[in-house]
């Protein structure tokens, strides 16, 4: 989100942006360099909806 700070739901800290090395998408499923919303108050993490929808279309592509 440009300009505006994501908290977090748990512990209503300031999420930060960050790439994630790996992140298993599905079950088994494992994604490369996806980006987030990390807190690192409480490690919870976060997606928006334009990073899950790009998520969505990594998996579509790799499995057509």
């Amino acid at each position: 989100m440009k300009n505006s700070i994501i908290c977090c739901a748990k512990c209503d800290s300031e999420m930060k942006l960050v790439l994630l090395p790996q992140y298993e998408y599905e079950d088994g499923f494992i994604l490369c360099n996806v980006s987030a919303y990390k807190c690192f108050g409480c490690g919870k993490t976060f997606f928006t909806e334009e990073q899950a929808k790009a998520m969505e279309a990594r998996t579509l592509i790799r499995n057509a």
